[in-house]
This record gives structure tokens, sequence and C-alpha cells, in this order.
């Protein structure tokens, strides 16, 4: 459904454009969470895999082309809590953490998302709730 700009005031306009403007934003902080799930969700991946070769041998990158030999021995990982923050935590503690975060990642994905639907239901809407230039308007 398309919205007739020209039937707006400039207040209306203004509303419209930065409703539109929050709208973006909030489909750029999505993919932003989104992103950040799957990280968190390879890394959790990457610790139940170190979990089973714990005492296994492993590729380990020197450089995206070139790769060496290593031999895992590790009981501990240290695991990113957030800016730039590093805390060792034993394989159980690390995988418990991760899932945490997981959820919780996922729970504010589902709200912004919903903020998201909202938005864009109200610009599609147009009129209904952004003011507009009319009779109303015109009179003396």
């Amino acid at each position: 459904m398309a919205v007739n700009l020209p039937s707006f005031s400039q207040p209306g306009l203004e509303c419209f454009n930065e409703l539109q403007q929050e709208a973006e934003f909030l489909v750029c902080l999505v993919r932003q969470l989104k992103d950040s799930q799957t990280r968190y969700a390879h890394s959790l991946e990457s610790v139940e895999i170190m979990n089973r070769n714990r005492n296994g041998e492993f590729l380990v990158p020197l450089t995206s082309y070139m790769y060496v030999p290593g031999a895992l021995n590790a009981d501990h990982v240290l695991v990113n809590i957030g800016a730039g923050f590093h805390v060792e935590k034993s394989m159980k503690e690390a995988k418990a953490f991760l899932k945490r975060q997981i959820d919780l990642v996922s729970k504010q994905v589902e709200k912004v998302e919903s903020v998201v639907e909202e938005k864009c239901l109200i610009i599609k809407g147009g009129k209904a709730s952004i003011p507009t230039t009319g009779a109303a308007d015109h009179r003396s």
C-alpha cells in the first residue's frame, strides 16, 4: 500500500521520516543481534567439539591459507563476556554461559522485531497516525 506523501502536512512529513529512520535503525539492530546470536552459536558448537576431542589433534590457522597441526589439552577456555573482557571458564561453565547468551539475544531479537512490525504498520497505514493537510486544516 503506497502512502500519498503530498497529502501530509510539514509536521506529518517530519513524523513520517522519523518513523522510517527509526524502522531502518531497528532493522539494522535486528541484523546485529542475529549476527551476535550466530557468533554465540558457533562458539557453543566449538566448545562442544572441543569437549568431544579433549586430547585430539587440530589444524591451527596461522594465516587464512596456512595451518599447522596442534594438540588440544585444555579443561578451560577463555570466554568473551563483552566489552573486550575475557574470563576463564570450564567447558561446562562456558557451555552454560553461551546458552544463556543465545537465549538472551533471541528474546531481544523477538522484542525488536515486534517493534519493527508496529512501526512498519504505522508507516504503511500512513494517514491514520500522521497529521495530514485536509479540509479541517484549511478552515478559518
